[in-house]
């Protein structure tokens, strides 16, 4: 059963991976790679505007091209997402991403799934607005690691 939960995560996030360079001219001027190194995940109150019910920050992202290098708060509404049949620790799930530089803030809608018994998370986080010097940028990246420990965020953004 393991091998198959592992086997579903290197599919989702090989998927990823091709939906990330797919159409996507890296060496337009425009365009830029991330990748970007967070910390550990600390749970916290959600807002109370809002109906999520589970909400995570990672207060150290750290990016090569430091476009990216900042803080991540995710937020889920976990009665959105749903279970695999064939393995019942995956969750499916849907939450928002709001990465916050000193350039300003950029907004991003992430579908992916969680596997309850390692901890591990493989997602795509499409890029849905930005302000400052992230405003105009579109793209998808993918959103990979385990709840407990670092994540990884790599892909190519492209100025509008």
């Amino acid at each position: 059963m393991r091998s198959k939960l592992s086997l579903i995560l290197f599919a989702t996030f090989l998927y990823a991976s091709l939906l990330i360079t797919d159409g996507v001219d890296a060496s337009a001027e425009e365009c830029r790679s991330v990748y970007v190194i967070g910390n550990a995940r600390q749970i916290v109150d959600c807002p109370v505007d809002q109906k999520f019910d589970y909400c995570i920050i990672r207060t150290s992202l750290v990016d090569r091209t430091g476009l990216l290098t900042g803080r991540l708060e995710f937020f889920e509404d976990s009665s959105r997402g749903s279970k695999h049949p064939d393995a019942p620790s995956m969750n499916l799930y849907v939450g928002v991403n709001k990465i916050t530089t000193e350039g300003g803030v950029l907004d991003l809608t992430e579908r992916g799934v969680f596997d309850t018994d390692s901890l591990e998370f493989a997602g795509l986080a499409t890029i849905t607005g930005g302000t400052g010097e992230l405003a105009g940028y579109t793209g998808t990246v993918a959103n990979v690691g385990n709840s407990e420990g670092p994540v990884q965020i790599t892909g190519t953004i492209c100025k509008q």
